[in-house]
């Protein structure tokens, strides 16, 4: 498969779903959460929410929030809500669109996630400007990637995305990068803070 096709497949939610224990014992989703999240957020968006791996765990630490998830895929979407209904988690609202296309206002977002996604976006350009148009100025963006190094999970190597490339696209974008930092569970996963410049 060619990084062409990779970035425009559909993905299989129930193959993701099978993946999430695996998925945890490498990205414990709230050990990252409370990396990013102070508890008096208004709102938090999950771009390219999936299965809802990261939207339902920060549905629950931030219950006075508004959670949203979106995702290109209907079949994601409907999933995280048919979990969160499950949890009875009533405070998130599914939405079906690209990362380059948000509809939220501007300057309107506390905190902006992105799981392994960035580096399948067809228009990373578009997507950054779009992030940073619906952030707070003092919002915060956070992102978990796969670096370009050999690994038994993840995507093709021609497509992933290292530390220093990413922060280059973020710091044209506009953005300020705060953090960068080596997952202590996977070789080839990190974070990265930014928030947009002020």
């Amino acid at each position: 498969m060619s990084s062409t096709e990779h970035q425009h497949r559909e993905f299989d939610p129930h193959h993701f779903m099978s993946m999430e224990a695996k998925r945890k014992s490498f990205m414990p989703p709230d050990e990252i959460l409370t990396k990013i999240i102070v508890g008096d957020e208004t709102n938090f968006v999950d771009v390219g929410c999936g299965p809802g791996f990261f939207t339902l765990p920060a549905a629950m630490m931030l219950p006075q929030a508004k959670i949203y998830a979106v995702d290109r895929q209907q079949n994601m979407v409907d999933l995280t809500l048919s979990r969160a209904k499950e949890a009875s988690l009533d405070h998130i609202a599914g939405i079906v669109a690209p990362s380059s296309a948000l509809p939220f206002e501007d300057h309107s977002i506390d905190i902006a996630f992105m799981s392994m996604v960035y580096h399948d976006v067809v228009d990373p350009v578009e997507t950054l400007a779009e992030i940073k148009r619906v952030l707070r100025p003092h919002g915060k963006f956070y992102l978990v990637e796969w670096d370009k190094v050999e690994s038994e999970l993840g995507p093709p190597l021609a497509i992933r995305i290292t530390p220093d490339e990413l922060q280059a696209q973020l710091l044209t974008a506009g953005f300020t990068v705060t953090s960068i930092e080596r997952s202590p569970h996977h070789v080839a996963v990190y974070f990265v803070l930014a928030t947009p410049h002020t």
